[in-house]
């Protein structure tokens, strides 16, 4: 059933814990639904036909699972419990249920896994990523965010040579236009700092501290901005 949500008023599936078109929690979540899988080999096949991309998400369905940094559930053979459970930054594992009800153990993890879907999404989307999509044979993640970072490389070197040609033109006195360009030259303003960064070794460039690098998001990372705070219990 489709519901409105209450921040963006798209209508949304009643089953979707967060909004897909906004981001906001769904208040009127229906937390048991009939697309939700309800055991682990339909939640195996729900995640194929869909195309989630859980090795990115860091999600192992049928798998006791055991390094850092995952989300899973599997059928402990010993007990006969359902196991989902969660492994923490620092590899301590949480456990968020351990029973015989396998419904209720897959609905857990799917609501889990749904809402890191759409994180994912929403970073992507930020970053203007188009990932390709893995599945669950937990292979390694794929390379698709090679371009991005090939195009960050090519902006900071062209700033590099940017500043490269500054400093000549400055260092050399090739044109006072350089330096004019630069706001470096309002009256006897352009002298002293020229003076000032020939004394001082200074730069006109701050790099840590300039509004472009912070604005930018160049050194997102879905592990540690988006994927979630490994720290906690769930």
């Amino acid at each position: 059933m489709q519901i409105k949500c209450d921040y963006c008023g798209n209508y949304i599936p009643d089953s979707e814990p967060v909004c897909p078109n906004c981001g906001a929690p769904n208040n009127g979540v229906k937390r048991t639904s009939d697309e939700v899988p309800h055991t682990i080999e339909g939640l195996k096949e729900y995640v194929r036909k869909n195309n989630i991309p859980v090795d990115e998400l860091r999600f192992f369905i049928g798998i006791d699972y055991r390094e850092a940094k995952a989300f899973g559930i599997y059928k402990d053979e010993n007990t006969g419990n359902f196991v989902v459970y969660k492994n923490k930054g620092d590899g301590e594992r949480a456990v968020r249920y351990e029973g015989k009800d396998e419904a209720y153990a897959v609905n857990e993890i799917y609501q889990k896994l749904k809402e890191k879907e759409n994180d994912y999404k929403y970073y992507n989307k930020v970053r203007g990523n188009n990932p390709t999509n893995s599945n669950i044979s937990q292979g390694a993640p794929d390379n698709g965010g090679n371009g991005n970072r090939n195009n960050k490389k090519s902006r900071l070197i062209s700033l590099i040579i940017i500043a490269i040609v500054i400093f000549f033109a400055l260092r050399f006195g090739v044109g006072r236009s350089a330096a004019c360009f630069m706001g470096g030259c309002a009256g006897s303003g352009y002298e002293s700092s020229y003076d000032g960064y020939d004394s001082d070794g200074g730069s006109f460039f701050d790099w840590g501290d300039s509004d472009s690098d912070s604005g930018s998001d160049w050194d997102m990372d879905w592990d540690s901005d988006w994927g979630g705070d490994w720290d906690s219990d769930w």
